[in-house]
C-alpha cells in the first residue's frame, strides 16, 4: 500500500513542471476530413469532383451568386481554400433558415487561405461567391492546424530581408538558402517579391515552396507577364524599363528593407530578364531616397533611407557573407556525408545591402 501512494506521489511531481505548472496535454493535430464531406454546388456540377482531389491544375467556376454546399460527419474547424480567381466577395454561412454568417473574405488576397472555424464548429456549411474559380478545398476538423496548411500573414511594413526574385522558382534556385534560415531559423522578417506573373499555376507552386522554407508574410507579385529574353537587349524592347523601375523603388519604399538580396549582375546564366531586374534595382537603390523620383509612390510609402549600397560578390573584400550553415561548418556536418572537405563558410554570391 506505500509503495502504491509512493508511486502516485512520484507520478503526480513528475508532472509538475518547475512553478507548480501541470504539463499540457499534447496538442491533437485537426483530421482532414475532406474526403468524407460531400460537396454540392449551385452551377457546374460535372466539375464539383475539382473541389476535392488535392490538384491545382483542375477547378471548379461559379458566377455571381454561387455557392458551394459542404457536408461533414464530424465538427469543421476550419477550410483550407486554394483559389485560382479570387472572387470580389465571399463569405462563409451556416446553412438553414436563418443562415449565421461564420466568415467574410472582402478584402483578402491570399491565393491560399484559411478559414477557421472551430468556433462554432459546424457540420455544414456553405460559401457563397461572387465570380470566383476554385482549384481545392481542404476540409479540418476541431484541433490544431496541420503545418501544411498555409495560414499566410500580410506583406510586411518593415522588411530585415527583401528576396526580390525575377521569376517564380528563382527564389529557391538562386537563393533559396537565405529563407530557410533567416526566415524558418532565425524568425527574421523576410518579405519576397517576384518581378513577374505566371498566372495561377505557377503561383500555387511558389506560395508551397515559400510556405516549406518558412516564409510566412504574403508574396508581392508584379503584373508584368512572363517573356524569355537571351539577353538584356532583349529584355529592355520585351519591358517598359521605367515602369519596372517605378515597381522597384515601390518595393523599397514599402518595405524599407535592411537586406536586399536579387540576381546576379550577369543574370547567373545570362538571362535578360535577370539582367534587367538587376540593372533597374542599382537605378532604384540610388533614386529611391528621392522623393521627386515617382512622387506618387513617395506619398504613399515615404521615401527609402539612403545607405552604402554595393554589389558584393562573396566574402573577402568587402563581401557580403550570409551563412547558410553554421559559421565554420564542414560540408560533412552540413549534412553532405561521404565528402571531406576543410572546414568552408558557405557564402551567397549576388547579393545587395
Amino acid at each position: 500500500m506505500l509503495k502504491t501512494r509512493a508511486a502516485a506521489l512520484l507520478l503526480s511531481v513528475a508532472l509538475l513542471l518547475p512553478g507548480g505548472a501541470v504539463l499540457a496535454e499534447p496538442a491533437v493535430s485537426a483530421e482532414n476530413l475532406t474526403k468524407k464531406c460531400t460537396f454540392q454546388v449551385s452551377e457546374g456540377a460535372n466539375k464539383a469532383g475539382n473541389l476535392s482531389d488535392g490538384n491545382f491544375n483542375t477547378v471548379w467556376k461559379g458566377g455571381n451568386g454561387s455557392t458551394i454546399d459542404i457536408a461533414s460527419p464530424a465538427p469543421i474547424g476550419g477550410l483550407y481554400i486554394l483559389w485560382n480567381v479570387l472572387p470580389s466577395r465571399w463569405s462563409v454561412e451556416t446553412v438553414g433558415e436563418t443562415p449565421l454568417t461564420l466568415y467574410t473574405g472582402q478584402g483578402k488576397a491570399f491565393l491560399h487561405e484559411y478559414v477557421p472555424l472551430a468556433d462554432t464548429a459546424p457540420q455544414t456549411v456553405r460559401l457563397k461567391l461572387e465570380a470566383a474559380t476554385v482549384a481545392d478545398i481542404y476540409v479540418l476538423g476541431v484541433g490544431e492546424v496541420p503545418g501544411w496548411v498555409q495560414q499566410w500573414q500580410p506583406m510586411l511594413d518593415k522588411a530585415d530581408m527583401l528576396v526580390m526574385s525575377t521569376h517564380a522558382d528563382d527564389e529557391l534556385l538562386w537563393f533559396g538558402g537565405t529563407m530557410p534560415v533567416y526566415a524558418g531559423e532565425y524568425h527574421k522578417k523576410v518579405q519576397v517579391s517576384y518581378l513577374t506573373n505566371h498566372g495561377p499555376q505557377r503561383t500555387h507552386e511558389l506560395l508551397n515552396g515559400l510556405w516549406t522554407v518558412g516564409v510566412r508574410a504574403y508574396p508581392m507579385i508584379s503584373s508584368f507577364p512572363d517573356y524569355y529574353a537571351g539577353n538584356i537587349q532583349v529584355a529592355r524592347q520585351k519591358y517598359d524599363e521605367n515602369k519596372i523601375l517605378e515597381y522597384q523603388v515601390m518595393l523599397l519604399r514599402r518595405f524599407k528593407p535592411d537586406v536586399i538580396i536579387s540576381q546576379d549582375i550577369n543574370g547567373e546564366y545570362g538571362h535578360g530578364v535577370h539582367c534587367l531586374n538587376v540593372h533597374t534595382l542599382r537605378q532604384a537603390l540610388e533614386v529611391s531616397a528621392d522623393a521627386s523620383h515617382f512622387p506618387e509612390v513617395a506619398r504613399k510609402y515615404g521615401k527609402a533611407e539612403r545607405r552604402d549600397r554595393r554589389h558584393r560578390p562573396g566574402c573577402g573584400q568587402g563581401g557580403l557573407c550570409l551563412s547558410c550553415f553554421p559559421a565554420e561548418a564542414s560540408m560533412e556536418s552540413a549534412g553532405f556525408w561521404g565528402v571531406r572537405l576543410p572546414p568552408i563558410r558557405p557564402v551567397l554570391y549576388h547579393g545587395w545591402a
